[in-house]
This record gives C-alpha cells, structure tokens and sequence, in this order.
C-alpha cells in the first residue's frame, strides 16, 4: 500500500466572501487562488476535500486554478455517500421536518441563505 499525507489549510476568507453573497467577485478568486497555490506548493496533491459546508460555492473556481488531475471532493458528497451506504435513516411518520440552525443572527443567515439558493429558508439560533 502507498502512504497518504493529508495536509490542513484554513480558508475563513472563503467563507466570508460566500456569506456576503459574492462568492464569484474578483477578490474571492484572487483569495481562493492565493490559499490554492500556498496549499499545492511544492506538494504533488490527489484530492482536496472542502470541510467546510460553505466550500463548494467555490467548486467551478478550484476547477479553473487547480491542475487538472486533482480531485475535489466536498463533505457533503461524502455525508451523502455515507447515507446511502449505510441505510438513511428513514423520516418519522407524516414526513420529513427540517430544522436549520446557525450560531450567526439567524433574521441576517435567513436572508443570506435566500439570496443563494431562492426559496426561503428560515434559521434558527442554535446555542452552543
């Protein structure tokens, strides 16, 4: 078996850019490009996982700054993946609720999460 090498970058300035609802602005991509090439720096890299659930608003941009062979991969790919390897737990009876939760202002994640995706989609405070 071959060794893998896992290597940890942060990217909070991702996360702010897609929060502003500009995840496509020049600045993002100059942000993006910049943490892109200090992570591949001197390291011949397979696969770059997006831990963040934010991360994957940036998916057609890695595409465009990463070398071809490198696979991207985000969490949520792999939360699913679990899911339908391991039986999804099935809804209650009478369906399916659910609940989104921030530690942010709830009125402002609101709005944002509208402004991303269209239909509305309504926070609540989650305290921690």
């Amino acid at each position: 078996y071959g060794v893998a090498v896992a290597y940890q970058h942060s990217c909070p300035a991702w996360t702010l850019f897609i929060e502003k609802g500009n995840p496509k602005s020049d600045g993002a991509k100059e942000v993006v490009t910049r943490d892109v090439n200090t992570l591949t720096e001197g390291r011949d890299l397979k696969t770059i996982v997006l831990a963040c659930t934010h991360y994957p608003y940036f998916h057609d941009l890695l595409a465009e700054v990463l070398p071809a062979d490198v696979r991207v991969v985000d969490q949520g790919d792999m939360v699913a993946d679990w899911l339908k390897r391991n039986d999804s737990p099935q809804p209650a009876k009478g369906g399916r609720t659910l609940q989104f939760f921030t530690t942010d202002d709830p009125v402002e994640v609101s709005r944002r999460a509208a402004d991303l995706f269209g239909p509305p989609v309504t926070f609540q405070k989650a305290d921690l």
